[in-house]
């Protein structure tokens, strides 16, 4: 279904001036940032460990390995300073015992990944229905990456471009669903990392994912990956989340923020946006289908931003570079 819309989506640059643009972008930052301080703290609030000295020791261990490598750091080491910091971080996890590198030992070095392991697929309407209106909103937030992505290497994307990654978007939903896996979209960290590394070539993106399809079969690697303390990769994120959320407000920084008119978008736009942020359940008494689409602050902020610039500045040419 996300693949037969791609059209749909790249007929959206016209709507997104960089007022919209700009908003989206940085909720798309903001709203992924509560999640870090979960995961800083080391789970749920309320939890005995959550907030605990050795949570907070390892995440600020990660946090100041990044500093200190962007500070003093050249070349390589700098691309990798949020890699390094994970590392760090983790080092002092199991120091501390925070992190449980035990289950590593028992992983096996190589498994294949066999499709339809859970059995092949069945359908069911209703689930069907609701899971086109999930991708659906899914192809909204993704397409929100593109911008951010088009931001970062200095030049908005084409609408050929956009329909091209809904459409491999799509697909690898697909091929998602036959490994066993959830479907896989852009992952806004991601993002981040390529602002925070500066690597932006399309072949070093192809070779992460021919090396990501290569470590899938190495369960000791995954068991390594997962054994990693929750404070270390939420300091981590809380950077890469924080980049996005800036590449935003940069963004804004070509809309004209004195216009009264595109400073109340902005405003309307990201507060609107940091309502199911904060408090989702403030929708559960709306119908299932509807609640699903409220419950994304990048969703709302995109369609309140979108509808409100139409309202008070009409349809503008937002002009890609070819």
């Amino acid at each position: 279904m996300l693949a037969a819309a791609s059209p749909l989506y790249g007929a959206l640059l016209r709507v997104f001036p960089p007022v919209v643009t700009g908003s989206v972008i940085a909720m798309v930052g903001l709203s992924l940032l509560p999640i870090t301080v979960k995961l800083i703290g080391g789970g749920e609030p309320g939890t005995k460990s959550f907030g605990s000295a050795a949570n907070l020791t390892v995440a600020a261990t990660t946090v100041v390995t990044v500093l200190l490598i962007y500070r003093f750091g050249r070349g390589l080491l700098k691309s990798i300073a949020i890699l390094v910091g994970l590392v760090a971080g983790g080092a002092v996890g199991a120091a501390v015992g925070v992190a449980d590198f035990s289950g590593v030992a028992d992983a096996s070095w190589f498994s294949f990944v066999v499709p339809f392991h859970f059995g092949l697929p069945t359908f069911n309407l209703s689930a069907v229905l609701a899971m086109t209106v999930a991708v659906l909103i899914v192809g909204v937030e993704c397409t929100s990456s593109y911008f951010a992505v088009g931001e970062i290497l200095g030049r908005g994307p084409t609408d050929k471009e956009v329909r091209r990654g809904i459409l491999a978007e799509g697909v690898a939903a697909v091929l998602g669903g036959i490994v066993g896996s959830v479907p896989p979209t852009t992952f806004n960290g991601n993002i981040g990392l390529v602002r925070a590394s500066n690597v932006k070539s399309r072949w070093v993106v192809a070779a992460a994912g021919v090396l990501m399809v290569v470590l899938s079969c190495l369960p000791k690697v995954a068991a390594v990956a997962a054994a990693l303390p929750a404070p270390a990769v939420g300091a981590a994120l809380m950077t890469l989340f924080g980049i996005i959320a800036t590449v935003g407000i940069q963004t804004l920084g070509k809309a004209d923020l004195h216009n009264d008119r595109n400073l109340i978008v902005v405003a309307i736009s990201l507060g609107a946006g940091f309502v199911p942020t904060s408090y989702p359940e403030i929708f559960n008494a709306f119908p299932q289908g509807l609640q699903m689409v409220l419950q994304s602050g990048i969703v709302v902020t995109a369609v309140v931003a979108v509808a409100l610039n139409l309202i008070f500045n009409g349809l503008q040419r937002h002009a890609p570079a070819e």
